[in-house]
């Protein structure tokens, strides 16, 4: 198996080079600076004239690089440019243009060769041509545009629940939630007035305060600290309302217990808060 390097070759020499066999470059022993560099001239045809295009010479890596104008080891893109150089200033020049060929072939098969071996490493930034580009994530600037509801006072963070244990709390506070309705509409007016719905509310406190412990993992004064807060934001919230509704006075059907009503808001505002705070 060889290396042919055809393709580095112009197409006015049309002549191939082929590098030692590739055990011999995984060895080492294969020596630039003694190498030759095999081909024969070829005919260039042309409108059916032809030219012959002088045969390859010999060539060591101490005068490739005198050929390229470089002074010591340089890098493939080093070797590329010096290349182009040396071509434009050769112009139509066929002899200069086979000696320039001829000292980019060796200065190219002995880069292989220490990229074979080991003795350079190649940069991360080379890609072939069939592998596209990573686009890079847009982490960053999603981190960079926080929502605002994550800047609440006191260091409290809003979260998406997990469906399985939203589910399960949610059916919780809903079922204390109707249960107090339940329980003012089956009263008397005059017991609905009195009524608060404080076992449910209780009820909802505690399960809260469990909910913030066993699935936020939080401690007992900042589980207590969120439900109580919630449930106070809920009542304000309840209590608005009703002052608008004023439902001891227009009751909403069967149900008139200003009490109850404002308590079912509370707890509903445990049930959010347990969702999504922590």
């Amino acid at each position: 198996m060889g290396f042919t390097l055809s393709s580095h070759l112009s197409s006015a020499r049309c002549s191939r080079i082929c590098a030692a066999p590739l055990r011999t470059l995984r060895t080492g022993s294969c020596r630039t600076s003694s190498r030759v560099v095999r081909g024969a001239g070829t005919a260039a045809r042309a409108g059916g004239d032809s030219e012959a295009v002088p045969p390859v010479q010999q060539m060591s890596y101490d005068d490739a690089l005198k050929v390229l104008g470089l002074s010591g080891p340089s890098s493939f893109e080093q070797i590329v440019t010096a290349k182009n150089k040396q071509l434009a200033a050769s112009q139509s020049n066929q002899e200069k243009i086979m000696e320039v060929e001829t000292a980019y072939d060796v200065l190219f098969m002995q880069s292989m060769k220490k990229r074979m071996t080991g003795d350079i490493e190649v940069p991360t930034s080379v890609r072939f041509a069939d592998v596209p580009t990573r686009k890079r994530s847009s982490s960053r600037s999603s981190a960079a545009q926080p929502s605002l509801l994550q800047k609440l006072p006191g260091g409290v963070a809003v979260a998406a629940p997990k469906q399985s244990v939203a589910a399960g709390q949610a059916a919780v506070f809903a079922g204390l939630g109707g249960w107090a309705l339940v329980q003012a509409v089956l009263e008397t007016p005059d017991a609905q007035a009195a009524d608060t719905a404080g076992l449910q509310v209780a009820a909802a406190v505690a399960f809260a305060v469990y909910g913030f412990r066993e699935y936020k993992k939080l401690s007992l004064g900042r589980s207590i600290g969120l439900s109580v807060g919630a449930l106070t934001a809920g009542i304000l919230l309840g209590a608005a309302l009703n002052a608008w509704l004023r439902v001891d006075i227009v009751p909403l059907g069967s149900f008139s217990s200003p009490g109850v009503f404002v308590s079912t808001f509370g707890i509903t505002a445990l049930a959010l808060a347990s969702a999504f705070l922590a």
